[in-house]
């Protein structure tokens, strides 16, 4: 009976989704990203708040400053800076693409079988000069239409797209909110880990 019960479980699990929500929220209050995960039809749901980093441009290098919440008794906060070398992001960015060309196969393959649902990226601009604002609005919404064109082309097609982006004349700020859900089946995942094995182990 037990052995049943965990064969059904098994079977329930692999042809679940685990649903993922990314935010990334930018309004000079509140920057963070945050992700949010479901699992199991939204049994198991795991969710956690990054702030957003802060970049400072130096001579040579790039800082990259991080605020991290810790909660304990009293609440604090710590924030630690790394600073990043031209040399060393050259160096993360050709490790990157060499990754994604020798696994490019198991990466179509999760793309093409996950359900992308939706997303929203709503920007709000307001700068000190009106034509500015209206030239960088018109700006924004060509960045991401070609954005979205290019996710489409790599077989990344949402079922509901809302991108806007509104001037704002009365006031100096940069608002800007992305909303982003999709889910993948446990067992296209599954499969997708097993092929990056094979390319890793059984090939030269």
């Amino acid at each position: 009976m037990f052995i049943i019960f965990i064969l059904i479980f098994l079977f329930i699990f692999i042809f679940s989704s685990i649903k993922i929500n990314i935010q990334i929220l930018k309004d000079n209050k509140n920057d963070e990203i945050i992700l949010e995960f479901k699992l199991l039809y939204g049994l198991i749901k795991y969710k956690v708040e990054y702030p957003l980093i802060e970049w400072k441009v130096k001579k040579k290098n790039v800082a990259v400053k991080v605020s991290e919440e810790v909660e304990n008794n009293t609440s604090s906060s710590v924030v630690k800076e790394k600073d990043f070398g031209i040399d060393y992001i050259i160096e993360m960015y050709r490790t990157g693409r060499s990754l994604f060309k020798k696994y490019h196969q198991p990466i179509d393959y999760i793309i093409e079988n996950t359900t992308w649902e939706s997303i929203s990226w709503n920007t709000e601009i307001g700068l000190n000069d009106a034509a500015l604002t209206g030239l960088s609005t018109g700006l924004i919404k060509i960045i991401k239409t070609n954005i979205l064109f290019f996710l489409n082309s790599k077989k990344v097609k949402f079922k509901k797209i809302d991108l806007d982006s509104i001037p704002n004349f009365k006031s100096q700020h940069i608002k800007t909110s992305l909303n982003c859900i999709f889910s993948v089946k446990i067992g296209h995942i599954i499969i997708a880990g097993l092929k990056i094995l094979r390319l890793r182990y059984l090939r030269v």
